[in-house]
């Protein structure tokens, strides 16, 4: 589980009083009402930290009884210090009903009572919902964030309990009875919940077994990211794969809406961004990114353009800026930006279905490997961060996910004479790619160093194109292969070697990986018994010698055995000329 983690505090049961005797006198109380009251906070699963919460006692209970029905019976009394922050929280509608009830309101009265009236007549019968992330629908919780805002004014009354705690078994914290609001102030603000209106267990009063409790409900948003194909190569575990320059890579982001119950949405806008950071080996951009879906139960919303929008750009970070990271240098950073979608923007699909709260959002996107590309060693990563509010507010932060890297190879030919001593240019091969019992020649461009596959039928010997010839230092070097086995060919000889018995041989690349970021220990095999062929196995150069004529040429072996294959075709096919040539001059 991340470090970063939102909470938000269930309201079940947030006001869940009766509201007997608001309207009219209750009866006299048997006994003077009792004067404190307890609220147990408790952790949601798996949190550890301890929350601090402050609280400002929004009402007292009064009179407090029980009627020949054994149900509580009692007068709510609004504390005076905070009329003005309660009536200021209410809606225009709810303000208008409120000082149109002479029950609660008096102009200019000292005694207005406007939380008596909200619980008889707003949240009457009213909680939060049951699924408490049910979004903003809850006018106790619309309430309750206004409240907040009010209360975080300067000029707003100071909290009358500041050091309300939770823990994981639940920590019981004693206060004066009645109706209170509790806003979590915990150093860290990614772990602050939102505001919650709790009313307080009373000793002696059965009827408030279940008041006074308080779950903080986890909403842990996490991001996940992982290779799903690599179109050239093979994926291990969704965190590597192996791929040739030009190679295309898929990869799959995922994340989960956060629930925004009690969320702003205007001042500032909610935040949720998927951010793509990519070496400069691996060529991202807008285009990059194919599909955006929300997934929750068998529901699945195919998001559109105008429910995101996606940006890329350079890695901006230099060495001397925090979180700077060298790997990234020369990469692309693209954002896929939710706003749109989580603030129900005009044209959205939550503008008119709502948000798919607790939803999985996917987002499939490609990258290719190009000529920049690492070559082994770390490879070529890419991560993902999500950026999101952590606090109703908006205030937002970044929490990393995996980060997962793409591996390519390098493999050279050394073309010399028999004795070693010799670079041989102008020698020509072709090389193909063996899976099963087939060979699928390639061929790659010189400048993009991009390959491109051909076809299963060997080149022409005098094929100017799609072959390999060696340089003025008798080298080819190959770079951006994936791992596997390769069947190589020369299919020409330089100038003033035989053509006889030409090398071909089969080599196969491997990796092994450790260290954190896993590095790759590269080994290269020689499947053939022809002396004339050596590959190193670290480096990954092919050796490969010519004769200059058929006495240079060892006669046993596999090559040996091919040379006289290939001089007794030649015989045969001299000696049948000969005799066509006899027969035509009888």
């Amino acid at each position: 589980m991340n470090r970063f983690v939102q909470k938000l505090i269930a309201g079940a049961a947030a006001v869940a009083i009766a509201v007997t005797g608001l309207l009219g006198g209750a009866p006299v109380a048997k006994a003077a009402d009792p004067a404190q009251g307890t609220i147990k906070i408790t952790n949601a699963e798996n949190d550890s930290v301890e929350h601090t919460l402050s609280g400002w006692k929004l009402a007292s209970l009064k009179n407090i009884d029980t009627d020949a029905n054994n149900n509580l019976t009692f007068l709510i009394d609004t504390n005076d210090n905070l009329v003005d922050e309660i009536e200021a929280s209410m809606t225009k509608d709810q303000l208008k009903a409120y000082k149109a009830d002479g029950n609660y309101y008096t102009p200019g009265g000292t005694d207005n009572n406007p939380i008596g009236y909200l619980v008889a007549n707003v949240f009457k019968d009213l909680s939060e919902p049951n699924d408490p992330w049910g979004g903003d629908a809850s006018a106790l919780r619309t309430f309750a964030t206004t409240l907040s805002k009010k209360l975080a004014e300067d000029d707003a009354p100071n909290a009358d309990k500041a050091d309300f705690k939770s823990s994981a078994t639940g920590s019981e914290n004693t206060c004066e009875q009645g109706l209170w609001f509790l806003k979590d102030t915990s150093a860290d603000p990614t772990t602050q919940s939102i505001p919650i209106i709790v009313a307080t267990k009373l000793d002696g009063y059965d009827q408030t077994s279940t008041w006074g409790q308080v779950i903080l409900k986890m909403n842990v948003p996490t991001v996940d990211k992982k290779i799903t194909e690599s179109v050239s190569g093979t994926v291990t575990g969704g965190t590597k794969a192996d791929a040739r320059i030009g190679g295309v890579v898929k990869y799959e982001l995922s994340s989960v809406i956060p629930t925004y119950t009690g969320y702003d949405m205007t001042t500032p806008p909610r935040v949720f961004k998927l951010i793509d950071t990519a070496s400069k080996g691996l060529t991202v951009d807008v285009s990059s990114v194919k599909s955006v879906k929300l997934t929750k139960g068998t529901d699945t919303v195919t998001l559109t353009d105008k429910d995101y929008a996606v940006s890329s750009d350079f890695y901006a970070l230099t060495e001397d800026q925090k979180g700077y990271n060298a790997e990234y240098a020369g990469g692309k950073v693209t954002t896929i930006d939710l706003a749109n979608y989580v603030n129900k923007a005009a044209g959205s699909t939550s503008s008119t279905d709502g948000i798919l709260e607790g939803a999985t959002v996917t987002v499939e996107f490609e990258a290719t490997v190009n000529k920049d590309a690492t070559i082994a060693s770390v490879g070529n990563p890419n991560s993902v961060e999500l950026e999101y509010s952590h606090t109703p507010d908006n205030k937002f932060t970044r929490i990393p996910g995996p980060e997962v890297r793409v591996y390519t190879y390098k493999f050279g030919i050394l073309k010399t004479d028999m004795a070693g001593k010799k670079e041989l240019s102008g020698a020509k091969f072709a090389i193909a790619r063996v899976n099963g019992s087939t060979e699928t020649f390639m061929t790659q461009d010189t400048e993009t160093k991009v390959w491109k596959n051909l076809t299963t039928d060997k080149p022409n010997a005098d094929a100017a194109d799609d072959v390999f010839t060696t340089d003025g230092n008798g080298k080819i070097a190959m770079s951006g292969l994936p791992a596997g086995t390769y069947h190589v060919y020369e299919i020409k000889a330089p100038t003033g070697y035989t053509n006889i018995g030409l090398p071909d041989f089969t080599f196969t690349i491997g990796a092994t990986f450790s260290g954190t970021p896993e590095t790759a220990t590269v080994s290269y095999s020689k499947k053939t018994g022809d002396d004339r062929i050596s590959v190193g196995t670290s480096d990954g150069q092919a050796t490969v010698k010519n004769a200059k004529n058929l006495t240079e040429l060892p006669l046993t072996g596999d090559l040996g055995i091919k040379v006289f294959i290939t001089v007794g075709v030649l015989l045969m096919a001299a000696g049948a000329a000969f005799a066509l040539s006899a027969r035509m001059r009888s």
